[in-house]
């Protein structure tokens, strides 16, 4: 059985099914995409206190009409005390187990990656270099080496083994910039680019919108491999980002 959680559209963030706001980012939920997720990676990102609390909400069904009433677990709560017998005349209802949950660590900036889900640094975050760029380590992938950066209306962008810069404010990044100009949400000095042992390797430099591969927001100043079929945004989703497929 997978277990439904709600991705946040701003920050890409996992949160469980319910909430009315993304745990690391604040962003209001309206009408946001339910994803699923297996029961071992929703225990590693939210905990096994979350895990049975959310199993055991999902067997319990919403009251039909105003007699109904559900009976909590917590001592006290009863009114015919904690062992009293149900009244044969009120239908019959389930029992709501309530546990507290472990106190969550906020001392992280944001939650763990889990394996599997999302894209993983590769590189430490330091300053790539002519040396440094040929020895980074490749992303394992059977797919065929990557060539460009293609945006939907055909614009292509061609990286190189020397870092390059991509923003609105960049001049000398061969007319890059006149056309990511065009996006509100890419920061003048977005993000870098760069070939390294046959892979594209990508690092935020700290951009307001974020970068995000195939959904998921980046860190800033990680590095990053692409791999052919991944999409890479800068910027926000919809119109005021922009959006490459790499070919």
């Amino acid at each position: 059985m997978g277990m439904i959680v709600i991705r946040c559209l701003n920050c890409g963030t996992l949160n469980r099914e319910g909430t009315g706001s993304c745990r690391q980012c604040g962003t209001m939920f309206f009408n946001e995409p339910k994803t699923e997720i297996t029961p071992e990676e929703y225990r590693q990102i939210f905990g096994a206190g979350a895990m049975e609390m959310s199993v055991k909400s999902r067997n319990v069904s919403p009251a039909t009409d105003a007699g109904r009433f559900f009976q909590s677990a917590v001592p006290g709560s009863n009114p015919g005390g904690d062992n009293a017998v149900a009244d044969p005349g009120r239908r019959p209802h389930r029992r709501v187990v309530v546990r507290q949950l472990p106190p969550r660590d906020t001392s992280a900036a944001s939650p763990a990656p889990v394996a599997g889900l999302g894209p993983e640094p590769v590189i430490p975050p330091q300053a790539p270099s002519a040396s440094s760029a040929a020895q980074a380590p490749r992303s394992p992938t059977s797919a065929a080496p990557p060539v460009c950066l293609e945006a939907a209306d055909g614009f292509r962008i061609i990286p190189v083994n020397t870092p390059v810069i991509l923003g609105r404010g960049i001049a000398t990044d061969g007319g890059i910039s006149g056309y990511l100009a065009s996006f509100p949400t890419v920061s003048r000095k977005h993000l870098e680019i760069w070939i390294s042992g046959g892979s594209f390797m990508v690092r935020d430099l700290g951009s307001t919108n974020g970068t995000f591969i195939n959904g998921w927001r980046l860190e800033t100043e990680k590095i990053y491999p692409l791999k052919t079929g991944d999409q890479l945004r800068l910027g926000r989703d919809g119109t005021g980002g922009a959006v490459f497929s790499v070919r």
